[in-house]
Formats: C-alpha cells, sequence, structure tokens
C-alpha cells in the first residue's frame, strides 16, 4: 500500500472509531471546581458541556480550567462552566470523517471535538491525542524512524551503574557516574581522567 493510498484510508475513518465513549458531560451551570472535580474522578481531559435537554453547547477542557484559575484564583469556586466556554461550539456529525474532524480542529483552533447527533446530543468526543494515537498505530513507521530506535539500548553522555540512592553525595558519584565509553563529554570538554577526578576529591575533601 503506498504512503498516498494510506493517507486516504486514514483520513476517510469514521469518527465513531476514534471518539471516546460514552460521552461524560456537565451542564452549562455547573461550577468550574465540580468540572474539574469530574475530570480528577474519570481521567477525562475533555467533557461535554449540555443544556437542559442534553444538547451539546460544546467541550470544555482542563487547560480552559487551568487558564481561568489562573487569571481569577477563586474561579474554580464561583465561576459557571458557561462563563468559558466558546460561543461557537466546536462539533461534528455523528456521520463524520477523521478528516472533517482533523479540519474541524484546525478552524476552531482547538484540540477536542464533540461529535452530535441529529438532536444535537453529544455521542462522542475526539482529542488531538486520539488522532496522534491514529496515525500511529495505523501507518507504518519508516525504517531507521524513531520508533524503531526507540527500544534500542543507545548509550548517553553519562551511564549510571546502578540506582541512585537517596542525596547525590561526591562518593557516590565518584563510585557509579562515568563518562560513556565513546561518547564525548557534555559541551564538547574531555572527559575527565581518573587520576585528575582523584585530585579534585581530594581538593573537595580538605576544603
Amino acid at each position: 500500500m503506498s504512503e498516498r493510498t494510506a493517507y486516504r484510508d486514514l483520513v476517510a475513518l469514521p469518527v465513531e472509531e476514534v471518539m471516546s465513549r460514552p460521552v461524560l458531560s456537565v451542564t452549562a451551570d455547573a461550577l468550574l471546581g465540580d468540572t474539574l472535580a469530574v475530570m480528577v474522578q474519570t481521567g477525562r481531559r475533555h467533557l461535554a458541556v449540555v443544556d437542559g435537554g442534553f444538547r451539546c453547547l460544546g467541550v470544555i477542557g482542563d487547560r480552559a480550567l487551568a487558564a481561568a484559575w489562573a487569571v481569577d484564583p477563586t474561579a474554580l469556586g464561583c465561576t459557571r462552566v458557561g462563563r468559558i466556554l466558546d460561543t461557537r461550539p466546536s462539533v461534528v456529525g455523528a456521520d463524520a470523517t477523521v478528516r472533517d474532524v482533523a479540519r474541524a480542529m484546525y478552524l476552531d483552533g482547538v484540540d477536542a471535538v464533540a461529535a452530535i447527533d441529529r438532536t444535537g446530543c453529544p455521542v462522542g468526543i475526539v482529542t488531538a491525542g486520539d488522532l496522534v494515537a491514529l496515525m500511529a498505530t495505523q501507518v507504518d513507521a519508516p525504517p531507521g524512524s524513531a520508533s524503531e530506535l526507540a527500544g534500542a539500548d543507545v548509550p548517553g553522555p553519562v551511564e549510571i551503574a546502578e540506582a541512585r540512592p537517596d542525596g547525590w553525595t561526591p562518593a557516590w558519584v565518584a563510585r557509579h557516574v562515568r563518562p560513556a565509553r565513546g561518547r564525548p563529554a557534555p559541551h564538547g570538554r574531555r572527559p575527565t581522567s581518573g587520576r585528575r577526578m582523584a585530585a579534585c576529591r581530594r581538593r573537595a575533601a580538605a576544603r
């Protein structure tokens, strides 16, 4: 399958294959603090906001709550969700595709949209993270990509011989932290020789 064909198949997927269900929602008159509590309890970063008839008014995210709190630390206890909700709800139809979702996120400048049925009620939520996960699982990574190297044993500039105990003591550092073999020292400096390190430790102990 060519990359172009894989791309066409990916963006043509129906939204119901990537959206989160069931929908978790709060009403527009819910306090920001109560909304945050729901997010913490459920592990969701985005909730649908609905009116009394369960029609979708938009999506509220944890970033919006954090921004409101940063402006006014008392907002969590006195501000309603409807006050900080965008006037234009970011929604797509239940028959939308991944392409429609991505376009809505781009045009509205949001990282989550709600999928609604013909009555306007939310049936799912799609986030930018859902789209990234879809791309990561549906598109084959080319040879030598980051995904292939992620599990490789690539030495860094410093090798740790064993887990560090509490506190960075000079003695522990001298025993267990060493420049990686064949790797340049940080900032282009030459690796310190064992004799030079011993001299440094003696001077530090004499102070």
